[in-house]
């Protein structure tokens, strides 16, 4: 089977996506199959979707996980958002979450089954944050990878990106991700659904449901999980 697409189809799958990445909205793209080509992935319309190179890569590496590709493809209307930002640090953060502080950094904020809620890296002087919300019914709502991000509704959040602090709010989903920074010092609050439980933590203290509790794990130098959730 070729790897040529039809004029007809390329058409197609470029205009629902508005010629920009269907995850993130950046101007740069690549048509990805679904059910990738060598396992039998068909070069049709229902099947192929424009990722941006850095997306593409990450749908292959498993970092966007299909089905939630497969749900982004239903919904495409031909309208993709996107932003950008940095938030700026001078040297090695030390961030503050949970009633523990963490001097030298932390990278895996929040982790349920290996699976990265909230992530934080420090490279070049820049807080590079990743990010994914869902809703109380496990639905994936906000996704955020190294600062590039998708909504499925902007309607419903509240968002303010600038050099030394991130919000992301949305009271119809009870989440918030506060983060701010002043003279290298990160102070985090986060709400927000893992498993279908209210996890709430700020700088003082975390809540898994009706739990109060506090958790620090070093594990290495760029490893270290702050609140890790059975």
């Amino acid at each position: 089977m070729s790897r040529y697409v039809k004029k007809e189809v390329r058409d197609i799958v470029d205009k629902e996506s508005s010629f920009k990445c269907s995850w993130c909205g950046v101007n740069l793209f690549e048509r990805h199959h679904l059910k990738e080509y060598a396992l039998g992935g068909e070069n049709t319309a229902d099947n192929l979707i424009l990722l941006c190179p850095t997306c593409h890569t990450e749908a292959h590496n498993g970092g966007i996980d299909n089905v939630e590709l497969l749900n982004r493809k239903k919904e495409l209307n031909g309208k993709i958002d996107k932003s950008a930002g940095n938030i700026s640090v001078s040297g090695t953060p030390t961030f503050i979450a949970g009633g523990t502080r963490y001097e030298g950094g932390i990278e895996r904020i929040l982790v349920h089954k290996d699976l990265d809620y909230l992530k934080i890296e420090c490279i070049n002087n820049y807080l590079l944050v990743s990010l994914k919300l869902y809703d109380a019914e496990g639905k994936l709502v906000f996704w955020m990878s190294k600062n590039r991000w998708w909504v499925e509704n902007d309607k419903i959040f509240d968002f303010k990106f600038n050099k030394n602090s991130l919000l992301v709010k949305s009271d119809e989903i009870n989440s918030i991700l506060k983060i701010n920074v002043e003279e290298d010092i990160v102070r985090l609050q986060c709400q927000m659904y893992v498993n279908n439980t209210l996890v709430n933590f700020d700088e003082n203290e975390i809540n898994i449901g009706q739990s109060i509790i506090r958790i620090g794990k070093h594990i290495g130098d760029k490893n270290t999980i702050a609140i890790t959730i059975n």
